[in-house]
């Protein structure tokens, strides 16, 4: 049966047989519906980016929306990460750290790219961002980064400014009441 091979297929990548059973409970359609053969060859892939089998495991148990993307589109988006300056084992470190940074659209990721550049970080500096503070690619742009950002450049030295958003990156995933006891802080 097609449950019989998927519990034997993540059992292969390190998923005990009980939990498999409990996730499916969870993600049935998911799970079920997605080819044996895009399953295999998605977790080739990332493999080839250096993921552990058990990590590989437990991102498509997961996140299994991961491994329902053809493998091009999985590629692509394992390749912009790339070509934004991570190494292989940084893309890995990103997306074992925030796994959903492949399931945005490739113009979310650039748009976000483009904007740190825009501000002055270098490609280097842009690759330990997003490393840093991947939930900058969940973000609005017009909502939440720009704005803040904007408050940040009111009270910060502009001599000062990228290396404080460097260090201060979780200022755009902060509440809105801790931001302004943040910005506050900054004033004095």
């Amino acid at each position: 049966s097609i449950l019989e091979s998927r519990l034997r297929f993540f059992e292969e990548l390190g998923i005990p047989r009980q939990e498999a059973a409990k996730g499916f409970m969870g993600r049935p359609r998911v799970l079920l519906k997605t080819s044996d053969e895009l399953l295999v060859a998605n977790c080739k892939l990332f493999k080839r980016f250096k993921f552990p089998d058990l990590e590989v495991g437990k991102l498509a148990f997961k996140f299994p929306t991961l491994f329902t993307q053809t493998t091009a589109s999985a590629a692509t988006r394992l390749l912009v990460l790339k070509d934004i300056g991570l190494s292989r084992s940084e893309v890995t470190e990103l997306i074992n750290k925030f796994p959903r940074a492949l399931e945005y659209p490739l113009d979310t990721v650039r748009t976000r790219v483009s904007w740190l550049e825009s501000i002055g970080f270098s490609k280097k500096k842009v690759a330990q961002y997003l490393l840093r503070y991947p939930t900058i690619l969940s973000l609005s742009l017009e909502n939440r980064i720009k704005p803040r950002y904007a408050a940040i450049q009111e009270v910060v030295p502009a001599n000062q400014l990228l290396e404080r958003v460097m260090s201060k990156g979780a200022w755009l995933s902060m509440t809105d009441e801790k931001f302004e006891i943040t910005l506050a802080a900054e004033r004095k």
